[in-house]
């Protein structure tokens, strides 16, 4: 389902839409490139098989089916550029969703992440409505995304220091939240 649609600054047109069943292929592809340029994500050059993939979407679809999470991607010139989720936690943090957002090198820059950013949140309010706060973690050197959480309310509330080895080095893990609705003090 086709959530969003609109056109880059360069012109292109992307669409914003729920992950589905035949995106496997194409989710692969997407996280397989964006391992290899070492981005601030967990995979670091690591490839993930078919099987792999298949299995995550299955499982993202699966709790998106069972109302604990909502899964975005973002598609233009028929190829995913962008992809954001919000998982709810379990048990006695089950009002508590993990947020995580990945756009592709060559889609940065012109807004789409912000825009990304902001469907999921609010897209969040309606198909999670249990959720009161989003939870998320960056890198400490990533003053970019830093900056778009922060534009969004979040705030940071820990840090692991050397919490994560990024390129040869440890830098520090950036634990950071913010209420689904935020109050307008």
């Amino acid at each position: 389902m086709i959530i969003f649609s609109g056109n880059t600054k360069e012109g292109k047109p992307y669409v914003i839409r729920n992950l589905e069943a035949g995106d496997t292929e194409a989710m692969m592809r997407y996280i397989n490139k964006l391992s290899l340029e070492q981005t601030y994500i967990l995979r670091q050059g690591e490839q993930s098989t078919y099987e792999e993939e298949k299995k995550f979407v299955d499982d993202q679809l699966k709790q998106m089916k069972d109302g604990k999470a909502l899964y975005l991607v973002i598609e233009s010139e028929n190829c995913i550029i962008g992809a954001t989720q919000i998982n709810l936690k379990e048990k006695v943090h089950s009002h508590v969703g993990h947020l995580g957002i990945s756009l592709a090198l060559s889609y940065r820059d012109q807004g789409l992440g912000a825009k990304l950013l902001g469907v999921v949140i609010e897209r969040s309010k309606i198909e999670l409505p249990s959720m009161k706060i989003i939870d998320l973690s960056v890198f400490a050197i990533n003053d970019r995304a830093k900056h778009l959480y922060e534009k969004f309310g979040f705030k940071e509330f820990g840090r692991l220091p050397k919490g994560v080895f990024y390129k040869g080095e440890y830098v520090d893990h950036i634990y950071m939240h913010r209420d689904v609705i935020m109050s307008s003090t």
